[in-house]
């Protein structure tokens, strides 16, 4: 196997100022999103297409992934690193040595937002399935293939006397989500903080806390303990004369077994704690509690390490 150059460059370094080392594993990952729509929202659908390429280490219930390839669309990447655990991550600059601490995600009720217009959706789950696919070798491995489909019919109603019915059959749209997981037997990241996160707050969903609730229930019948080599998903959704579909894909390489630098899976003590962006995904991004980040700091970590020692 090909051995990156961001692996070489943390084995030598952590061998050079006589480091810490602790057992990881190291791969290198590729990923592309690609959204695409017919109608008015074609062109702008067509600039938020990205690639990009990167190397993640997963040492210590830590996972660290930097960038080293960005191509389009890159709002939704950093030119850092990230580390995180089961229990949060935070985004690293080493140019200004500065980091934050990833925000909970915020996921709006569309319902409590339609109210005051009198309008409410209404949802109906028509499929959730989980498939086993068979196995398939990719990069040498065998790996289990499963297709997970989730399909979700979406209408909205009123019952405001000024508004009428008819006009609003059109809005209503399907949802399909595909997602295609290659998974093979190596050790599975740590639990997903943002996903756990997801979960907590499906009953505050509204329209769309079937789907989450669904995706979320047959995420966790996947086999434990392994990784997906390759994963893709698709998601279409239409409405009237307007289509939009997501694709996105990851793929995990060059995947070996090394010793790495601990301090590698922390932030520097001289790094600076600020706030978040000011807009992410949905509306204003709430700052995390002051010393929130204070953990992911390279003197916290080293405690932890040494806590864990028999």
């Amino acid at each position: 196997m090909k051995t990156s150059l961001g692996a070489v460059a943390l084995s030598l370094l952590a061998h050079a100022v006589g480091a810490q080392m602790i057992g990881a594993t190291v791969y290198s990952v590729r990923g592309a999103m690609t959204p695409k729509s017919t109608g008015q929202m074609q062109e702008t659908m067509a600039l938020r297409a990205a690639s990009w390429t990167g190397t993640t280490v997963v040492a210590g219930g830590r996972v660290r992934t930097e960038y080293l390839r960005v191509a389009g669309d890159s709002s939704m990447l950093t030119d850092g690193y990230t580390l995180s655990d089961s229990a949060g991550s935070v985004v690293v600059d080493p140019k200004a040595k500065t980091f934050y601490v990833v925000p909970k995600l915020q996921m709006p009720n569309l319902d409590s937002a339609m109210k005051p217009a009198g309008l409410h959706f209404t949802t109906k789950l028509l499929k959730a399935s989980l498939d086993s696919i068979g196995t398939e070798r990719i990069g040498g491995r065998t790996t289990q293939h499963y297709r997970m489909t989730i399909v979700q019919a979406v209408s909205m109603e009123t019952e405001a006397p000024e508004i009428d019915p008819d006009a609003l059959a059109g809005l209503g749209n399907k949802v399909t989500m595909t997602t295609e997981f290659w998974m093979t037997d190596l050790p599975a990241l740590p639990n997903n903080a943002m996903m756990a996160d997801v979960t907590a707050r499906i009953p505050k969903m509204g329209p769309a806390a079937a789907l989450v609730q669904a995706m979320d229930s047959l995420r966790r019948k996947l086999p434990k303990g392994r990784l997906s080599v390759r994963t893709v998903s698709t998601t279409q959704a239409g409405a009237g004369d307007m289509n939009i579909t997501f694709e996105a894909s990851d793929d995990i390489t060059d995947i070996k077994a090394q010793q790495v630098d601990a301090k590698t899976l922390a932030v520097p003590d001289d790094y600076t704690e600020g706030p978040p962006p000011a807009k992410r995904m949905f509306g204003e991004a709430p700052s995390a509690a002051p010393g929130a980040g204070d953990r992911w700091k390279a003197s916290a970590w080293a405690k932890q390490l040494r806590a864990r020692r028999p």
